[in-house]
C-alpha cells in the first residue's frame, strides 16, 4: 500500500512537495481523567487543543519562503494517499522559517481557526 501525501496550501492553489511524513491534529479537547483521593477515576476534564499540520515541504526556485511565513487566512489541504483529506481554514504558519539549504526542505506548523477531516 502506498503512504504519504501531498501538501496544498493555497491562496492561489500553490502545490507544495512534502517530504516524509506530516503530523497533524484536528483540535478537539484533549479528555484527562480525574481521579479522587483513592486513586480512582470519578471523571474527565477537557483540555483545548489547537488543530495543526507540520512537517517539511521541498523549496524550490519558485517559492517565495517569505509569502509562506507571512500569509494569513491560507487553506491549507493534507490529502494522503490512503483516501484521508486533513483542510484547515484560516490558517498561518508558526514555524521559524528555517531551511536546509543541503536538502532544500522547511519546516512548516501551520495552524487554523478550522479544521475538517474528509
Amino acid at each position: 500500500m502506498k503512504l504519504g501525501g501531498l501538501l496544498n496550501i493555497s491562496r492561489n492553489g500553490k502545490l507544495f512537495k512534502a517530504e516524509g511524513n506530516f503530523d497533524y491534529n484536528l483540535g478537539l479537547p484533549k479528555k484527562e481523567a480525574q481521579l479522587d483521593s483513592a486513586g480512582k477515576v470519578v471523571g474527565y476534564m477537557e483540555t483545548a487543543q489547537k488543530n495543526f499540520v507540520k512537517g517539511n515541504i521541498f523549496v524550490t526556485a519558485e517559492d517565495s519562503i517569505v509569502e509562506i511565513l507571512q500569509e494569513e487566512n491560507l487553506t491549507v489541504v493534507l490529502e494522503l494517499n490512503n483516501g484521508k483529506t486533513i483542510v484547515l481554514s484560516g490558517a498561518w504558519n508558526e514555524s521559524e522559517g528555517s531551511v536546509n539549504s543541503e536538502k532544500n526542505i522547511m519546516a512548516i506548523e501551520l495552524t487554523g481557526m478550522k479544521a475538517e477531516e474528509a
